[in-house]
C-alpha cells in the first residue's frame, strides 16, 4: 500500500492544511476540548472527560465500548446509553465524533510499541479513517488538522508493522 498516494488522493488540500497547522504538535485533551466546544456532542465530551482522568481504566472502558459500537454499526453516534447503545440512532453524522475517536485511537496506538499493538484498535482506525475521508469536505480546520495527523501516524504505524514482520514497504 502506498501511504503517500492515499494521503494525496484523499486529502486534496493536504499541503494547504499542513502549512496552516503544525500537524506534529497535537495535544489530545486540547483537541478533544476544541472538538467538543465546536459542536457540543455528548460522546465527544465523554471522551474528553475520560482522557482527563488520572485513572485510565475509565478511558480504556470507553475506548472499548466505542470500538465495539463502531465495529457493529460502522458509525459513531452523538450519545450512548449505559449499555453502549445509541440514544438516538439518527444522530451519527457529526464529524467531530468520528475525528475525536480517531484522535484517541491514534494516541493509544502511537504510544504502544508495535509488538504490543492492539490490532483490533488498528483495524477500527483504518476503517474509521476511510469513513472520515468519505466526508472530508465537511471537516472544519481543527478536524482537518486531526485527520492529517491521524493519517500521518496511521501510515507510520503500518510501515513499522510491515518492517517488523520483514515485509517490504
Amino acid at each position: 500500500m502506498k501511504i503517500g498516494k492515499r494521503l494525496s488522493r484523499n486529502l486534496l488540500s493536504q499541503q494547504q492544511l499542513a502549512a496552516e497547522f503544525n500537524i506534529n504538535e497535537i495535544c489530545l485533551p486540547d483537541v478533544l476540548q476544541q472538538l467538543y466546544q465546536l459542536q457540543r456532542i455528548p460522546v465527544v465530551k465523554e471522551m474528553y472527560e475520560a482522557w482527563q482522568q488520572p485513572d485510565k481504566r475509565l478511558s480504556e472502558k470507553l475506548l472499548d465500548q466505542l470500538t465495539h459500537a463502531f465495529e457493529v454499526r460502522k458509525r459513531i453516534h452523538a450519545d450512548y446509553d449505559l449499555q453502549a447503545k445509541p440514544v438516538n440512532a439518527e444522530e451519527y453524522k457529526e464529524t467531530s465524533s468520528y475525528v475525536a475517536f480517531s484522535t484517541i485511537l491514534i494516541d493509544v496506538l502511537a504510544n504502544t510499541n508495535t509488538q504490543g499493538i492492539n490490532m483490533r484498535y488498528l483495524n477500527v482506525l483504518l476503517k474509521l479513517m476511510d469513513t472520515i475521508l468519505s466526508f472530508k469536505e465537511r471537516l472544519n480546520p481543527i478536524e482537518a488538522k486531526c485527520v492529517l495527523y491521524a493519517l500521518e501516524v496511521e501510515g507510520s504505524i503500518v510501515i513499522q508493522l510491515m518492517t517488523d514482520k520483514g515485509l517490504r514497504v
